[in-house]
């Protein structure tokens, strides 16, 4: 019925209405970028009321002349418009309304989309269209109003798109005398209406103006030469050795495509190229396309068709590719991008050539994701009324990379009121991790708001940040009389149990009881018991294992709470559970069947059976002892420990929590006993333990590291067919403590090595490949890497400097030391240097990279670099005997040539440049290894036990000896040829031009011995580092006082040539910046010297390791621009030479710089 009095009502249908909320949930972080996300939820519910706007929908012409102050629309008219896309107008004239009096104001909005499309416009009752408008759907709105009455009538209008090829038209070459075919691209329509093609021919053309071309009437009346197949929509040009040149031009046409509906496309032009001569290859459609993809996702791919206009087979060059793309030739590519690595944007680079020197280029843009972890659900922040039991728990998590990047972990800490995270929440507050479930029980003293943030991260680290607020309040003062109390156990529960691995047992509960006979609940919080503990019909099972074993106890919580409809109250009791190791005086007998599941028969190696009392009595069964090394101790607190046995899969399932005890010793005092547990143990014969120090940021702060002391407890027997191997009691690790930092800084600490690793790559292999086509730069390079060593060479006296330096200073030596193949991970392989008793002589060496005392393990690379030196001169050796017997002119010439310009200057400039890592392998391992030749046969037997033990000793011998003998022998070499006067001879200079390369000439006689000095300086240093080792600051004294002896010898002497040139670029006084490299190792001495126990204060530790990361910084950075500086000067100087050259041979008359003399009486 009507609302309004006598007038009635015209029945209409209900319509169905959506209403959408929208709901933010917190920002998740890809790769650092902090970013925000929104998510829509979606709700849909019914109205019944009546829509006065479909009423549009019937005419009511018969009554409305009866019905005054009735208004509608006339619905007979269509209220759909469809046009093709383009230029239209649309008049709504048409429209008319019935009983309007007086005629209403008339007004036009856009309905969907809200605002105005582009391409759309209204003006009074038109409706403009331009090609700016695109394919889709859109509602224009005419509202009428003439007061009190209105109406509405929505008018859609539906735009035709015209059809289009999938792919782009490219020009199409072919060579005269090929036959080669041209499919068009796939036509699409988007309203999927059929559709026709026009093709035509429009023009004959050459870009050769001497060249004449068939005419446009002959190439489109000949069908043989250019036919197009209709059915195929595919063009066949056939041309052979009798098709005249005329047709050797460009057919140039015109495509059109229309649908059924009219909607015509622009014109699209194709281009096919008959041509003669050689042109590369090209893509027949479309380039290759951007690739977005996610972590763990394989892509495999081809690229796009490519076509060769003379039918050369096409190959593929490879330029640059990431490390998780393969190729498969001859164009199919596969994308698995897998680790943080990986993730970002990256480039595929290559040439596709015929064989010839003209290729197709081309690039394919890659991009990776991680996207973070999230709740599917936002958090509902909690409500808690004092002394109320709650839980909460936590909605699922999801992950778009799963189930690569699972698992998921959980962060949670307590946002305190400074902003600060405190890992340690309220007393209140309960979060059991393994279900992922919060628990609060606040009291009145806990009045108040409290937020946690809880961070997801997956296994690559990424991760976002939620939070959760929880509101505890005092519950309305009437309720509080309504519940007399919580429900209780009826008799006592146990409060501990003391179990042993391998055994279990179950606790039932007693009965329950509620004081208000109020219904209740029972919940269990297993806490980290979860994994031996399971509860089932107010019932507990206990069955821990040996990895169990602890000497602290697993607490399991147990909840009783009343369901009050007035106020919730609920009671808490606990249980302790103590996991012990079983007894170790069993008998033999005992001990062989509880341990009977690791019996294995020689014969079968069948897991499981007993052997019998025959076989025990027959075998003579030998006695093992375990070894243990502790190999690396992590600045996430994590000690790494390696057992070397024969069954390390078994003994590895009997370790757990009692089997170490681990200690902190700082200052030679123990300071805490440090708990950890046991993270990885299982897989390998690597044991992972993580240490809980109390107070980790205080680790380390001190000129000395803290070390760590790990001695076994427990004593483990594994019983085999054969043999008893016995994981002995007693066994004493230590290694020392690096500062501990959080796994975020980690990361970033992992992601500068590796940044560095590939700096190096790419430093070396670029200035390697310079020196095919420029001899000479790569000297640049060593100079380079010689002066930065002045100063890393130094991060060897034993203090702890604060901060990143240790890591950068280990980046470069690597670097300097060519230390680019990796050798620890793969020279073990081939020789045995595995040893338990193996270590670094003390912390400053581990850090540098020198973390064994065997002579192999330390020079890493530089072991490779000799072998193939040694490989070198040997194949000389036997090249030289082969032309005594057999002389062929050709191989002698070769041999000659070997031996002028690689012989001794190749020799020389290795020693040189790898002096400092030979002669502190060499020193180590003679003056602690082998204990300086102080030590007895036996103890040198055992030194030598294994071959790679035996090769370490005998090549430090051997290259100690040598270390000491080379710079005698290369001032000897200089003496003779001063002596003789051809120190400047161009016979010297191809023999030993790298003894004095970019010295002066004739300034003074010591000058030329300058590199042996430099020798002898390493040497002194190093001999200091390693026989003073625990004395830092007579280290510094000695090397402040050598940097100031060597700064007063290059002021006097000056010993390098000026490059000053009026071809320079930048003129550049090399002794000038030697002074500037020594002044540099002083004020790093300096500083280094105020991190002794001088200061003790944090902070200032801090900023002065902050100071000597700026120092270094500006050591490497100064020494980089240098040498790009002297590069950019060699290539300016030799284009002149060749300028001149050119000029003198053209008989130019040319102005050489004035030279200027500097003379200097000694």
């Amino acid at each position: 019925m009507s609302n309004t009095p006598q007038q009635s009502c015209y029945q209409i249908a209900s319509t169905i209405f959506q209403t959408y909320s929208i709901s933010s949930t917190s920002g998740f972080v890809q790769v650092s970028v902090y970013t925000y996300s929104t998510y829509i939820t979606l709700y849909q519910s019914s109205s019944t009321f009546k829509d006065l706007q479909t009423t549009s929908l019937t005419s009511i012409q018969s009554w409305c002349p009866n019905k005054a102050g009735a208004l509608s629309f006339d619905a007979s008219v269509s209220n759909t418009f469809k046009v093709n896309y383009g230029y239209s107008e649309i008049s709504l004239t048409p429209l008319s309304l019935f009983c309007g009096s007086p005629f209403p104001v008339i007004t036009y909005s856009f309905y969907n989309p809200s605002a105005v499309p582009s391409g759309m416009s209204i003006i009074g009752p038109l409706i403009k269209i331009t090609d700016s408008l695109h394919h889709g759907k859109y509602i224009v709105r005419v509202n009428a109003n003439a007061p009190p009455q209105s109406a509405s009538y929505d008018i859609q209008v539906v735009v035709n798109m015209y059809p289009s090829f999938s792919q782009s038209l490219s020009k199409f070459v072919v060579q005269l005398d090929r036959t080669a075919t041209y499919s068009l691209p796939q036509i699409v329509d988007p309203e999927g209406h059929t559709f026709t093609i026009s093709i035509q021919l429009i023009s004959v053309t050459t870009q050769i103006p001497t060249h004449t071309c068939v005419s446009l009437a002959t190439a489109i009346g000949d069908t043989q030469i250019i036919a197009y197949d209709s059915t195929l929509r595919k063009f066949t040009i056939t041309t052979n050795a009798m098709t005249p040149i005329t047709w050797a031009c460009d057919f140039k046409y015109e495509i059109v495509l229309t649908d059924s509906q009219g909607a015509t496309s622009p014109i699209l032009p194709l281009t096919l190229s008959i041509i003669q001569g050689h042109l590369p290859p090209y893509w027949v459609y479309d380039p290759p396309k951007t690739v977005i993809m996610h972590i763990g996702e394989n892509i495999n791919f081809n690229l796009p068709e490519s076509e060769d206009p003379n039918g050369d087979t096409i190959s593929l060059i490879q330029i640059t590719k990431p490390s998780f793309a393969t190729l498969t030739p001859p164009f199919n590519y596969t994308l698995s991008p897998q680790t943080n690595e990986h993730i970002g944007f990256f480039q595929i680079t290559g040439n596709l050539s015929d064989g010839t020197s003209q290729f197709l280029p081309f690039e394919i843009n890659i991009t990776v994701f991680n996207f973070a972890p999230n709740f599917t659900k936002a958090l509902k922040n909690q409500t808690q009324e004092i002394n109320e039991f709650i839980e909460y728990q936590l909605p699922t998590i999801s992950d778009y990379e799963s189930p690569y990047t699972d698992p998921i972990s959980y962060s949670i800490c307590f946002v305190q009121e400074n902003q600060y995270c405190d890992q340690n929440y309220p007393g209140f507050v309960t979060f059991v991790k393994e279900q992922g479930l919060f628990q609060f029980k606040g009291v009145e003293s806990d009045v108040g708001n409290y937020t946690f943030r809880i961070t997801l991260v997956d296994s690559l680290g990424n991760f976002s940040v939620n939070y959760l607020m929880i509101n505890v309040t005092k519950p309305k003062s009437y309720r509080t009389v309504q519940n007399q109390g919580p429900p209780e156990f009826q008799s006592p529960i146990q409060a501990k149990l003391t179990i042993e691995e391998g055994k279990s047992e179950q606790i039932k509960f007693p009965q329950i009881k509620d004081p208000d006979n109020d219904l209740y609940d029972c919940s269990v919080n297993l806490g980290s018991a979860v994994t031996f503990s399971t509860y089932k019909n107010l019932a507990l099972t206990i069955s821990p294992l040996s990895s169990h074993v602890s000497s602290s106890s697993y607490t399991i919580q147990i909840i009783l709470t009343d369901k009050n409809k007035y106020t919730l109250k609920n009671k808490k009791y606990q249980l302790k559970i103590t996991v012990t190791a079983k007894q170790v005086n069993q008998t033999t007998t005992e001990r062989t069947q509880s341990n009977s599941n690791y019996y294995i028969d020689d014969n079968q190696m069948v897991v499981g059976s007993k052997p019998s009392s025959s076989q025990n009595q027959a075998i003579q069964k030998e006695n093992v002892t375990m070894r243990l090394k502790l190999v690396d101790i992590t600045n996430t607190g994590k000690a790494k420990i390696k057992v070397y046995s024969r069954s390390s899969s078994k003994i590895m399932q009997f370790i757990s929590n009692t089997t170490f005890r681990i200690q902190l010793s700082s200052g030679g005092e123990i300071v805490e006993n440090v708990l950890y547990t046991i993270e990885n143990g299982n897989y390998s014969n690597i044991l992972v333990l993580q240490l809980n120090f109390r107070n980790p940021q205080t680790i380390s702060i001190a000129q000395d590291y803290d070390k760590l002391l790990i001695s076994t407890i427990r004593k483990i027997s594994i019983v085999e067919s054969s043999f008893i191997e016995i994981f002995p009691i007693g066994v004493n690790m230590e290694g020392f403590i690096p500062p501990q930092i959080s796994e975020s800084a980690a990361q970033k600490q992992e992601l500068i090595k590796k940044s560095g690793d590939y700096a190096s790559y790419a430093l070396v292999s670029s200035n390697l490949l310079l020196n095919i086509f420029l001899s000479g730069i790569l000297a640049y390079l060593f100079g380079l890497l010689n002066d930065i060593s002045q100063l890393t060479m130094l991060s060897l006296i034993n203090i702890n400097i604060p901060g990143q330096v240790s890591l950068i200073t280990t980046i470069i030596m690597n670097l300097i030391y060519m230390d680019l193949l990796q050798t620890d991970l793969w020279i073990n392989n081939i020789i045995d240097l595995d040893s338990e008793d193996d270590d670094a002589i003390c912390p400053s060496f581990k850090l540098a990279g020198y973390s064994s005392k065997l002579t192999i393990k330390n020079l890493g690379s530089t072991f490779v670099f000799i072998f193939i030196l040694a490989a070198y001169q040997m194949g000389l050796l036997l090249t030289k005997i082969f032309t005594i017997f057999f002389t062929i002119e050709k191989v002698m010439n070769v041999f000659q040539k070997a031996k002028a310009s690689l012989y001794w200057n190749m020799l020389i400039r290795f020693i040189i440049q790898q002096y400092q890592a030979i002669m502190i392998s060499s020193l180590v391992c003679v003056f602690h290894n082998l204990n300086g030749f102080h030590l007895s046969y036996g103890e040198y037997l055992e030194k030598t036990a294994t071959v790679g033990q035996k090769i370490s000793a005998y090549i430090g011998i051997a290259l100690l000896a040598g270390s000491l003998i080379a710079p005698i022998a290369m001032a000897w070499v200089i003496n003779k040829h001063q002596r003789e006067g051809t120190l400047m001879s161009t016979r010297f200079k191809e023999n030993y031009g790298t003894l004095v390369d970019g010295l002066k000439e004739g300034a003074h006689w010591i000058i030329p011995y300058w590199n042996v000095i430099i020798l002898f300086r390493w040497a002194i240093q190093i001999s200091i580092f390693v026989l003073l080792k625990e004395a830092s600051a007579v280290q510094i004294i000695i090397n402040l006082v050598i940097s100031q002896m060597f700064t007063i010898l290059v002021v006097y002497l000056r010993p390098f040539q000026n490059q000053s040139s009026c071809e320079a670029w930048v003129n550049i006084d090399e002794n000038n910046f030697k002074i500037f490299n020594e002044i540099i190792v002083t004020y790093y001495l300096i500083f280094m010297l105020l991190l002794t126990d001088i200061a003790s204060d944090n902070e200032q530790r801090l900023f002065i390791g902050m100071v000597e990361l700026a120092i270094i910084g500006l050591c490497v950075f100064s020494n980089i621009l240098k040498a790009g500086i002297v590069g950019i000067n060699e290539l300016k100087r030799r284009k002149a030479v060749k300028r001149r050259k050119e000029l003198q041979q053209h008989k130019l008359r040319f102005h050489p710089c004035p030279i200027l003399i500097y003379h200097k009486s000694i």
